[in-house]
């Protein structure tokens, strides 16, 4: 059985997947067309940097001139009245129909515009999966939801990861499909863990990492989302800590992550709502080793997460593993988290957020020791050991 597994940059996730995959005697291939972040050892590779693909500058005069001579030229033409789309539609058809055509099962991730497109040009006979992620199937782009509906007519399955991203699901897409719909999660890489383990035996206090980190050992360090994209709210969130007593914001240290999805216009954005507090800070625009973002992790007191819209975040779980008192906005589809036994903070606006932080902080002690049980049972419920195995299962149906 061989499988390819296309998106945008789906290492991460997909890593242990197709670990236990080839541990199952599969082939497994990946594609990406997005920039690539995985790690070369776990796959063999199709083709190196496809996302060139899509951009018509990156074909020769030749190719160019044989893409308007083709049926695919012809029937996208028709259908989109543009001349340039239609040329990278049949452009894109020569290039990967022949690509498609050696596997028995295409898995795409993310429903986005280029995943519904390349789905497009799998030939019959192979079984096609779609796998949502989240704001693939939360947003309403204009004109994605009919792409996406046609699409889902050749999926064999279709994953997401909780059961009211299969609710939002059923709302949008009329429920005829819902026997295709398997929920799988994308469980914590068992990679993190080992570092955990390794960090906290090198650190055994989170002083020494504060100190390491050249952060104030005596402040209270609050860690404002993951990353810089407007989805997370985390201008929101700073707005929520500038309402806090003067007194209150002096004794904290906040570290802003804007390393991933931050426009400079939203950068400016953050440094408006920071400039002249009593607070001190770090903002981190680079990317960082996994070990220096577990580091980070362990640095901080509290995480805030407050995403407009998220299907179930693994930065979340990894805070709660690694004892951040975690203060979570309650209107996210988080009901697999609310049936575990997991302690944190729920908060149902921005107002609520300035008391709940307030509360944390002044008994940031006692909460500490509340939530020791944490780490535990995210490692039992979250990590790629709980999780993969049902995506084995999966595809071993439509073998």
């Amino acid at each position: 059985m061989r499988i390819l597994i296309i998106g945008r940059e789906p290492s991460d996730f997909v890593s242990p997947i197709s670990k236990e995959l080839i541990n199952n005697n599969y082939v497994v291939d990946l594609l990406e067309y997005g920039s690539f972040s995985g790690i070369k050892e776990d796959y063999s590779f199709v083709y190196q940097d496809q996302y060139k693909a899509f951009n018509l500058n990156n074909y020769s005069k030749l190719s160019l001139m044989l893409g308007f001579f083709s049926i695919q030229f012809i029937k996208s033409l028709i259908s989109s009245f543009s001349i340039k789309i239609a040329l990278r539609t049949s452009l894109l058809n020569r290039k990967f129909r022949p690509i498609f055509k050696q596997y028995d099962i295409v898995n795409f991730h993310t429903m986005e515009e280029q995943s519904i497109l390349l789905s497009s040009f799998v030939p019959i006979g192979v079984k096609i999966v779609f796998s949502f992620w989240g704001s693939d199937l939360w947003g309403d782009k204009k004109g994605r939801l009919e792409k996406q509906k046609d699409a889902l007519k050749r999926a064999s399955k279709i994953t997401m990861q909780s059961p009211e991203m299969k609710l939002k699901f059923s709302e949008k897409f009329n429920s005829n499909q819902l026997d295709k719909v398997s929920l799988q999660l994308f469980g914590i890489n068992y990679s993190f863990f080992s570092l955990c383990e390794r960090i906290a035996n090198d650190y055994q206090y989170k002083a020494a990492i504060k100190e390491a980190l050249c952060i104030p050992l005596s402040k209270t360090v609050i860690t404002v989302s993951y990353c810089g994209k407007p989805v997370s709210n985390q201008i929101s969130i700073l707005k929520s800590i500038n309402k806090l007593s003067s007194e209150i914001k002096r004794s904290i240290h906040l570290i802003i992550p804007l390393n991933y999805g931050a426009s400079l216009e939203y950068k400016k954005q953050i440094e408006s709502n920071i400039l002249g507090q009593p607070y001190s800070y770090m903002i981190n625009e680079t990317f960082l080793p996994l070990e220096d973002l577990v580091k980070l992790k362990y640095a901080s007191d509290i995480y805030v997460h407050a995403n407009t819209t998220d299907a179930f975040s693994n930065s979340m779980l990894e805070n709660i593993y690694t004892k951040n008192i975690c203060l979570i906005g309650d209107w996210l589809p988080y009901g697999l988290l609310k049936n575990t036994e997991v302690d944190v903070i729920w908060f149902n606006d921005f107002d609520n957020l300035t008391f709940q932080l307030q509360f944390a902080i002044e008994n940031k002690d006692k909460i500490i020791e509340e939530i020791g049980k944490n780490a535990q049972i995210i490692k039992d419920t979250f990590s790629e050991t709980s999780t993969v195995k049902k995506w084995i299962e999966m595809f071993k149906e439509l073998e």
